[in-house]
C-alpha cells in the first residue's frame, strides 16, 4: 500500500539532504518510485500554484541578487561564460524553435518516452541552438553591429561636440550675467 506523504514518519535530517532528495524526486519522478503517492488536495495545491510560486520565487531571487544578496548562485552567474552567453540570448530564443522543429521534421522514428531519451535530446537542442545562435553572431548581428557603429558614429560626435559648445556658450553667458550683476552691484 502506498505511503501518503502527510502522514508518514518523521525523520531528523538536514536541510540539505532535505532539499537534495526534493531536486532528485522532482527531476526523474523518484517519488512514484518509492510509493509515496500524493493526495488529493496536495495535487489541487500544487497544480493550482505551482506556476504562480516558482515565478514569484524567481523574481524574490532575482532582486535578491541584484540588492547583493544572492550568495553562491551570485557568485556563479557572475563567472565569465554568462557574458558570451548573454550576447546570445536573443539568437537562442529566436533560434530554439526552428532547431526543434527542424528535429521533429527530420525524425525517423516515432518518439518514445525515457528519461534517458528524453534528457539527451533536451542537451541536443540546446547544444545545436547555442552553436547556431553563436554563428548567426558572427555573421549577421556582430557585422550590423559594427556598421552601426561605423555610420552612426559621426553624427553622435557631432551631437556630443554641439553639446559641448552649447555648454561653454552657456557657462561664458552666465559668467557675462554675473559680471554684469556685479557691476550693477558696484554702481548702486
Amino acid at each position: 500500500m502506498p505511503m501518503d506523504i502527510t502522514s508518514g514518519p518523521t525523520y531528523s535530517t538536514s536541510t540539505i539532504c532535505i532539499l537534495l532528495q526534493w531536486a532528485k524526486n522532482s527531476s526523474c519522478g523518484a517519488d512514484r518510485e518509492h510509493g509515496i503517492v500524493w493526495s488529493q488536495p496536495a495535487h489541487s495545491l500544487f497544480n493550482a500554484f505551482s506556476h504562480s510560486v516558482y515565478t514569484a520565487g524567481l523574481a524574490l531571487f532575482l532582486v535578491a541578487t541584484f540588492y547583493g544578496y544572492g550568495g553562491y548562485m551570485a557568485s556563479f552567474l557572475r563567472l565569465e561564460i554568462f557574458r558570451y552567453i548573454s550576447k546570445l540570448t536573443y539568437g537562442i530564443y529566436l533560434l530554439n524553435p526552428i532547431v526543434i522543429g527542424l528535429y521533429e521534421l527530420t525524425r525517423t522514428h516515432f518518439p518514445h518516452y525515457s528519461y534517458s531519451e528524453f534528457a539527451y535530446l533536451c542537451t541536443a537542442n540546446i547544444a545545436f541552438t547555442i552553436a547556431f545562435s553563436f554563428i548567426i553572431h558572427l555573421t549577421v548581428e556582430k557585422p550590423f553591429m559594427n556598421l552601426e557603429r561605423l555610420l552612426f558614429e559621426n553624427k553622435n560626435n557631432n551631437n556630443n561636440k554641439t553639446t559641448e559648445s552649447e555648454k561653454q556658450r552657456s557657462s561664458e553667458q552666465q559668467q557675462q550675467q554675473t559680471l554684469e550683476q556685479q557691476k550693477i552691484e558696484t554702481n548702486v
